[in-house]
């Protein structure tokens, strides 16, 4: 028997991806990490760093810094030979690659050391010729293909010659015990909101995500501009990351639309669980596919009212007019309407509506089920290898 696929031995997991600064795939990256080491697997990551590495740590993985981040061949080939080193010195089964530079520089490294590949497609990446189609290919190269939707399942199905059989739909999960209302802390409310200076008179309808135009910030802003005057508060919250012109963008259609005194911009929040225990309604209404949806999930589990775009695999968080609202992209009418149906919505009502989303997040989209069935598909590759050197 194979040492290196010995039941005795705790099997080594790689992730590799750009970098740990912030977003849904590094949130992913991490939650992966900290269900690894909970199941007894060694848990491992390369990437060229960032301000998450020490969550990271936190959950016993161990990081290593290599410039993944990088486009450049060069580059690329050294990551190769770089990676393999890892893989043999750390006996690695199993190398996971969550972006595609970094997976080329994997699925080599891979091969040369005789370990398993495996790849996780995060996005529904633009093919805009033969030879960006064959760049993004190398997402189902892996012996196992992960999408993080059913939505980027079908993108891959569609665009891709690969087999199919061995493609995995793992929804991202939530960590369903951290977005919980009921442990929030009356006081942490209280405090978010005299920080923020956020009056509490009126509904609060929050936007939670980077200011990029895609995620659906003007269009909102359309919607509260119809909606009675001074009737709600808009909360736009996530970091601008260099988009600076189109925060300003956003701020001249403020003041065009005098509601200096209704919405508020800001960059993320420490505390989210305590702002989405704030906010009456969180929508996610972004005029392009997402490829998932982790703020509806955890707002769903927080009990909170939840607007959505119907497109993408946003659409696959909800049910609809149960736990949650579909609204037409760019259909101003429609989420003007959506909001006033909310609100308008009996306390009795909006708490049956509250517990179902919450059931809902706990049935579908837990971090344990997405352990569980990540962990799953590790094992299956582990155990069909073990019988092979038996």
């Amino acid at each position: 028997m194979n040492k290196k696929h010995s039941l005795t031995r705790k099997p080594g997991i790689l992730q590799v991806l750009p970098a740990l600064m912030s977003g849904g795939v590094e949130r992913c990256v991490l939650d992966t990490a900290e269900g690894l080491s909970k199941a007894g697997f060694r848990s491992f990551v390369v990437s060229s760093g960032g301000k998450l590495v020490t969550q990271l740590y936190q959950h016993g993985s161990r990081h290593f810094d290599l410039p993944m981040h990088s486009k450049n061949p060069f580059t690329i080939i050294q990551n190769i030979f770089a990676l393999k080193k890892l893989i043999k010195y750390h006996d690695i089964d199993i190398i996971h690659a969550q972006s595609r530079a970094p997976a080329w520089s994997a699925y080599y490294a891979a091969k040369l050391a005789s370990c398993h590949f495996v790849t996780t497609i995060h996005g529904a990446h633009s093919i805009s010729g033969s030879l960006k189609r064959f760049y993004n290919s190398v997402m189902t190269k892996g012996e196992q293909v992960v999408a993080v939707s059913e939505f980027i399942g079908e993108y891959a199905k569609q665009n891709y010659e690969f087999d199919h059989s061995k493609l995995n739909i793992i929804h991202c999960g939530t960590n369903v015990d951290k977005f919980d209302y009921n442990k929030i802390d009356q006081k942490r409310m209280v405090e978010i909101a005299k920080n923020l200076r956020i009056p509490t008179d009126k509904p609060i309808i929050m936007l939670p995500g980077r200011l990029t135009r895609s995620k659906g910030h003007l269009f909102l802003l359309e919607a509260i501009k119809v909606l009675p005057k001074n009737s709600v508060t808009c909360l736009f919250v996530g970091d601008e990351n260099g988009h600076l012109n189109y925060r300003e963008e956003l701020q001249r259609k403020i003041n065009e639309y005098g509601l200096e005194n209704n919405v508020i911009i800001t960059s993320n929040v420490a505390d989210m669980p305590a702002i989405y225990a704030l906010s009456d309604i969180i929508t996610c209404v972004s005029t392009k596919p997402e490829a998932f949806g982790l703020v509806s999930i955890e707002a769903q589990a927080m009990g909170r009212m939840v607007i959505v775009s119907n497109l993408g695999g946003i659409r696959e968080t909800i049910i609809p007019n149960e736990t949650g609202w579909l609204v037409e992209p760019n259909n101003v009418e429609d989420l003007v309407n959506k909001i006033k149906f909310i609100l308008k919505l009996p306390l009795k009502t909006r708490l049956e509506c509250a517990y179902k989303a919450r059931e809902h997040v706990l049935q579908n989209f837990s971090l344990e089920s997405m352990w569980r069935k990540g962990v799953n598909m590790y094992n299956k590759i582990l155990e069909k290898n073990l019988k092979r050197n038996v």
